[in-house]
């Protein structure tokens, strides 16, 4: 059974990397070797750190040579994947949606 988008799981660090790597190449940028202003312009858009997005591309890049995956925190790019989800018209449930009330607008 497949976790839903918003459902950050061990592999979350994994999906923010694509998701990072994606956004850069949508800007026509070089996902292994991006500059800093792709680095911070991915950030901004999935609502995290500079550092974190470094984190999680190198992890998504590279990731089968690390012993561990890295930490990085999710709160905000959790919210970041259920708007999205939102703007996509997909159904989030509600308890889900109790975390980010003012996501709730969002949807109606």
């Amino acid at each position: 059974m497949g976790c839903k988008e918003w459902e950050v799981s061990n592999d979350g660090i994994f999906g923010l990397g694509r998701r990072i790597g994606d956004r850069i190449s949508e800007k026509e940028g070089s996902v292994l070797k991006p500059s800093q202003t792709e680095i911070k312009d991915a950030a901004e858009f999935w609502d995290v750190t500079p550092r974190d997005a470094r984190v999680a591309l190198d992890y998504y890049n590279y990731g089968h040579t690390y012993p561990v995956a890295p930490r990085i925190n999710w709160r905000k790019y959790h919210k970041q994947i259920v708007k999205q989800a939102i703007l996509q018209g997909k159904v989030v449930p509600d308890k889900v949606l109790r975390e980010y009330p003012e996501l709730r607008k969002t949807e109606e």
